[in-house]
């Protein structure tokens, strides 16, 4: 076999060099040399073999084009479709709001990605947020929309979850402290020495700082400030990024082919983290399973890393526990947690460039709470004036028009439209929540004090918070299928934040202005990462 396979290479190749020197001095160009070679290679192939050439070429276009033109159960449902045009695919804000204005209390269909989701009524948040996983993943929507066999999204083990949400939240307060050591160091890596007014490009720099601010918990400091590690932690969620913009591209029934090489980047930087982890999480392992006393190795000491890999292996069965899976746990973690978070910040922070009062309002409060400059060791709701301002820039600057995703594993029937099938992705109108006259007074203004003014009324003190979840916040999602990182991702801005607060002055440059947002087509908000805001060191606290 290998010899006729080389045979057949060796004659194709024998008639290219023929044909190239023989025509050679006709200049063909190479569209005119692949036809006449094509048109050689059919002479030599019998009528029989053409004719079967020909019917298999036919059969696999033929089976294309019914994947393409066939409708789906999604279209046999009979709901409107909005979406498809030009426009539209410019500014996907004027999808929702037309679906608001046609269909103010019944879904309809936007097709982005190349899947369709049925968009439900702000009204159904609380409905949809009720459906148990068993009938609706939020997990197995982003496993099949981000391709987590690729990228890992959506591919969260219960154990992970209850890491995070549970022993994680449980280290915040006694690390605040060494967080803030960790802060420091990272923001002398990303903003420099700043001694003079410097322009800072603004998301580079803040995604550097959370990304070693947050890697030297996980992971340990050595690791964690090391600018191979987090140049692999920042570009990682934005490979992913770009690779689903480019597959959604692809007709679908070929997007499974091309998957591995679209997100072949993604690829490479997740087996190079995990080359660069392995040390560390095989270390934790060995120590672990060597303890008698596990308990003990999940206690939490002010410095040193959170003990993550034994909170792992606690929650996981022995035969679970195996290096591949711990591995996929922190570099999944890892991915969660940066990009939300750097988004986060970099909009906050280009709001209080703006609001220079508003800056020393922070400022103040914090000489309130801080003791010989250090945070409480605590979840720092002291700060609540800080989660007011961070509140109030998830409200007006949210990641996404659209929220509460799911994906169907069984048919469902909701209090409004059809009966709908399994694996059908659905989602929530969460526009006209940050936009809504009935929640907010004057939602199209900034009020970086609005929530601090609502939680002075009797009985709402504990009540609005950054990290609260509900139909008037559905930036975290709700329900048992909320972001569980949601309190460390809050101290970790905190923290930050306070740091940069009264380390730097910062202000837009005169001839600089705030970066335009766009709508992108899956949904999903862009805020312009070009800003560039001026630096400088602060000369007293």
């Amino acid at each position: 076999m290998a010899l006729i396979d080389f045979k057949l290479d060796f004659d194709i190749l024998e008639q290219i060099s023929i044909i190239r020197q023989t025509l050679a001095p006709l200049r063909l160009t190479r569209w005119q040399m692949f036809q006449l070679l094509v048109a050689s290679i059919f002479r030599d192939l019998s009528r029989s073999a053409i004719v079967l050439l020909g019917c298999g070429i036919l059969a696999i276009v033929y089976l294309a084009w019914r994947t393409w033109m066939s409708p789906s159960e999604i279209d046999r449902l009979g709901l409107p479709v909005l979406g498809g045009s030009r426009q539209h695919r410019r500014d996907f804000k004027q999808i929702v709001e037309e679906g608001k204005m046609k269909y103010p209390d019944s879904p309809y269909i936007v097709k982005t990605q190349g899947v369709p989701y049925v968009v439900f009524p702000s009204s159904m948040f609380d409905e949809i947020k009720r459906l148990p996983e068993h009938i609706a993943s939020a997990q197995d929507f982003f496993m099949k929309t981000y391709f987590g066999q690729y990228t890992l999204a959506g591919s969260e083990s219960p154990a992970l979850l209850k890491t995070i949400s549970v022993d994680l939240a449980r280290s915040i307060p006694i690390k605040v402290v060494s967080r803030q050591e960790d802060a420091r160091v990272a923001a002398n890596v990303a903003f420099g020495e700043c001694t003079g007014w410097e322009e800072i490009d603004l998301f580079s720099a803040v995604t550097k700082m959370i990304a070693m601010t947050n890697a030297c918990s996980f992971v340990g400091r050595e690791l964690g400030r090391n600018d191979h590690w987090v140049k692999l932690v920042s570009k990682f969620p934005f490979q992913v990024m770009v690779g689903t913009f480019m597959i959604s591209a692809v007709p679908h029934f070929a997007q499974p082919l091309l998957a591995s090489l679209i997100y072949l980047p993604a690829i490479v930087t997740k087996w190079r983290m995990r080359w660069a982890l392995s040390p560390v999480v095989k270390q934790d392992m060995q120590v672990f399973r060597c303890t008698d006393n596990k308990k003990a190795l999940l206690n939490v000491s002010e410095d040193g890393k959170v003990p993550f890999t034994a909170a792992l292996m606690t929650r996981y069965r022995p035969e679970e526990a195996t290096l591949s899976q711990i591995l996929d746990d922190y570099i999944t973690a890892s991915f969660e947690s940066t990009p939300s978070s750097a988004g986060a910040l970099y909009l906050i922070l280009m709001e209080l460039a703006s609001r220079p009062e508003l800056v020393e309002t922070l400022r103040q409060e914090l000489r309130e709470v801080m003791v010989d400059g250090k945070l409480p060791k605590t979840h720092l709701a002291e700060l609540r004036k800080m989660d007011s301002v961070m509140r109030e820039s998830a409200r007006a600057n949210p990641f996404s028009l659209l929220g509460l995703y799911r994906l169907l594993r069984a048919p469902t029937q909701l209090s409004i439209g059809p009966k709908l099938p399994p694996g059908t992705l659905i989602c929530v109108d969460v526009h006209h929540i940050h936009t809504s006259e009935q929640l907010w007074d004057k939602p199209e203004q900034f009020d970086g004090l609005r929530y601090h003014e609502i939680r002075k009324q009797p009985g709402m003190e504990n009540k609005y918070q950054f990290v609260s979840t509900g139909a008037d916040s559905p930036g975290w999602g709700d329900g048992t299928m909320a972001c569980p990182g949601r309190m460390f991702a809050n101290s970790t801005i905190k923290v930050i934040l306070a740091h940069l607060l009264m380390t730097y002055d910062f202000k837009w440059a005169d001839d600089q202005k705030r970066p335009v947002k766009t709508s992108l087509p899956n949904g999903s908000w862009n805020p312009g990462m070009g800003a560039k805001l001026l630096f400088k060191l602060r000369e007293s606290i």
